[in-house]
């Protein structure tokens, strides 16, 4: 028996920005793993039955080791993460939580990131900026912001949401930045705004939904949709 897993980038989210690849591998999957978003992002492309929802990260590694012990028929496993499979993804807790022995037995299909999908409703190239997240971490930006050519793009959360962002820039007297959201990206519900960092008290987006921010410094702006 051959247990072979998939550990494939779902992108921002919308089913249509998989890979051709890992999309046919999902199709044939005896067994699809991810959180409650990636699940509901993939089932128009798999049997719900064979979906489990994951409620802790640390789920995976037993789910998985179970899998490669299993001494039945040949066996296909998706694990569904987000965004690039490369950048703070589960795929590093996978590779570590699982013996080296069946690394071999491990294929990874990236897909595009969040932020690369951001930089492409911007029309701009993202090569001058740096890459930050904020997400489930806290991290002080303002020296990745100065160093950077352009400005910086984070993965933010609920804690680090854009209007402490804001008030962050604006005790260090970043005044001048522009700031850019990207809201539930790829989704039929997707927001972008865009405003000088000045003036964010005048504005009242929600701060409860994880979104990609981009901190723009140069006098060029984007071509804001």
């Amino acid at each position: 028996m051959i247990c072979k897993i998939k550990i494939i980038g779902l992108g921002p989210g919308d089913v249509e920005l998989l890979s051709c690849k890992g999309k046919s591998y999902i199709e044939k999957s005896n067994l699809i793993i991810g959180n409650q978003r990636h699940i509901e992002s993939v089932q128009s492309i798999c049997l719900l039955e064979r979906c489990v929802v994951l409620n802790k990260i640390t789920e995976i590694a037993e789910i998985l080791k179970n899998e490669l012990a299993y001494q039945g028929e040949n066996r296909l496993v998706s694990v569904i993460v987000s965004g690039d499979t490369g950048f703070y993804s589960l795929l590093d807790y996978i590779m570590r939580s699982i013996p080296s022995k069946f690394h071999e037995n491990i294929e990874v299909i990236p897909a595009i990131s969040s932020f690369q999908y951001m930089f492409g409703k911007l029309k701009k190239c993202w090569h001058n900026y740096l890459l930050v997240s904020l997400h489930g971490r806290d991290l002080d930006f303002i020296p990745h912001l100065n160093f950077s050519k352009d400005g910086i793009v984070m993965l933010t959360d609920k804690h680090n949401n854009w209007k402490t962002i804001s008030k962050k820039l604006i005790v260090n007297n970043l005044n001048d930045i522009q700031v850019i959201i990207g809201e539930n990206l790829s989704y039929e519900n997707e927001k972008i705004y865009s405003f000088k960092v000045s003036q964010y008290e005048s504005y009242n987006f929600s701060t409860d939904t994880p979104s990609v921010i981009v901190l723009e410094k140069r006098s060029e702006r984007c071509a804001h949709i």
